[in-house]
């Protein structure tokens, strides 16, 4: 059994499921997903029980920090981020050590293993690449709005542009991580985009669509995508997935609408900057062929 940790909002949530699968595949073992950080975490809803993933969740007796489990679940919380203290001496809890670059060694990793990190890179899963794809498809039928707008992207150049503002505005520790991708990093990826397309046509997503059609001009056909909210969100992965190109911000959830397009073809342009104010080595987290701007 491999056992792997999901958390964060839907991009981070879909690293984290697509690590733990592609090491299940390898040990030839089932995949169990810990979902328990939902108890606690506030800041975004598990959100993959919509995407057609094998749904095999963890029981208190799979976690070894549930051995002399209470009833209550803020204990067994603080008991878990104990023995979380302790999980570099336990061979089989690998912890990746905040954000860090591709490390082969999880591939390496043993059945029995529990994987507690982020894993925000490709090369974890590109073996499997098909395989991911195909558990990340929407398993619910999509509305007419969103069958009508599926319609549409695909009778055009259509290019996905994603605005993330949110918690990136509102939370000032998710703030001062990330910052915002200002107006130059959409200029330049308009700009590169119609170098490149005829009659591209941008279809825009943002978690403040409100802001995005006051402060986003393309200078070309564009449609805002404002009937989706937060519970939605899958709706919106399928949408920019079925787009040609993509211009993402400096998020795992328009990452992963880019990444689940598998036209070779494709143009994608992500921020040259990923992290503000913060030194990560982010060269593993762009994809071979995307553009940074």
């Amino acid at each position: 059994m491999i056992i792997t940790k999901i958390t964060g909002g839907l991009g981070n949530q879909m690293f984290q499921y697509a690590v733990g699968r592609t090491l299940s595949l390898k040990n030839n073992t089932e995949l169990k997903l810990d979902i328990s950080a939902f108890d606690t975490y506030r800041l975004h809803e598990y959100s993959l029980e919509k995407l057609s993933i094998t749904k095999n969740y963890t029981t208190k007796k799979d976690l070894p920090w549930y051995e002399n489990a209470s009833s209550n679940k803020y204990i067994d919380f603080i008991l878990q981020k104990i023995k979380n203290l302790a999980a570099p001496c336990n061979k089989l809890h690998f912890r990746e050590n905040g954000f860090e670059s591709f490390n082969e060694k999880v591939l390496t990793l043993p059945d029995g293993t529990y994987l507690d990190g982020y894993f925000q890179s490709d090369k974890y899963f590109r073996e499997y690449a098909d395989i991911i794809r195909s558990d990340f498809e929407v398993s619910i039928l999509a509305s007419s709005q969103n069958v009508e707008m599926i319609e549409k992207i695909q009778s055009v150049n259509a290019v996905s542009l994603h605005i993330r503002r949110g918690d990136y505005v509102k939370n000032s520790n998710t703030q001062a991580l990330h910052g915002l991708c200002n107006a130059e990093y959409y200029k330049n990826a308009v700009a590169h985009i119609a170098e490149k397309i005829e009659n591209p046509v941008f279809f825009i997503f943002s978690d403040d669509i409100d802001w995005a059609k006051e402060n986003m001009k393309t200078g070309f056909e564009q449609h805002f995508i404002d009937f989706n909210d937060a519970s939605q969100n899958h709706e919106d992965i399928r949408l920019m997935k079925n787009c040609k190109h993509h211009i993402i911000a400096n998020s795992t959830f328009s990452w992963w609408g880019a990444w689940l397009n598998p036209s070779t073809e494709k143009i994608v342009t992500m921020p040259s900057v990923w992290f503000s104010g913060y030194v990560y080595d982010t060269k593993d987290l762009y994809p071979d062929g995307w553009v940074r701007i």
